[in-house]
């Protein structure tokens, strides 16, 4: 695993937002960055103790924190939604929720997921193609992900 430390934030940041990872993993996560350098910076130092601040205070710190992060951000969350779908914490429906949350909350995820996912809020709806080939539609589209290693959930 080779992400730069905008990226990681970039993704703990989408799934924060999205209400899929808890506030203690980020924290954790600070805590190890800490330990490994050898100089912290304040951002870090700012997350790792942000545990009992008000949750828009992490999502801010993380904001920052993922200045200069592209198109990574978008394909960890696309391999963190196909974990959780893999694992039935969520169904095709809800991960069709959160990739069509993603295009609005991304500025990268066309680029890096492609175009299709800006109409993922239609395909479970009655005039589309039927739930059982939305589901279907979903998990090919996740299938790429499922070998993206994620950073510590």
């Amino acid at each position: 695993m080779d992400y730069t430390r905008a990226d990681i934030a970039g993704f703990y940041w989408l799934a924060l937002a999205a209400n899929q990872i808890s506030a203690t993993a980020v924290v954790a996560w600070a805590d190890q960055e800490i330990l490994r350098s050898e100089v912290t910076d304040t951002a870090l130092m700012d997350l790792s103790l942000s545990l009992q601040r008000p949750f828009g205070e992490l999502l801010s710190i993380l904001n920052a924190m993922k200045q200069g992060a592209t198109v990574v951000p978008s394909k960890l969350f696309a391999a963190f939604l196909s974990e959780q779908l893999r694992l039935e914490i969520i169904c095709e429906a809800k991960a069709a929720n959160f990739l069509h949350a993603l295009s609005l909350n991304d500025a990268y995820a066309g680029q890096s997921l492609g175009n299709e996912i800006f109409c993922f809020d239609e395909l479970f709806e009655p005039y589309s193609m039927g739930p059982k080939r939305a589901a279907q539609h979903v998990r090919d589209f996740l299938r790429p992900y499922e070998s993206v290693e994620l950073p510590p959930i």
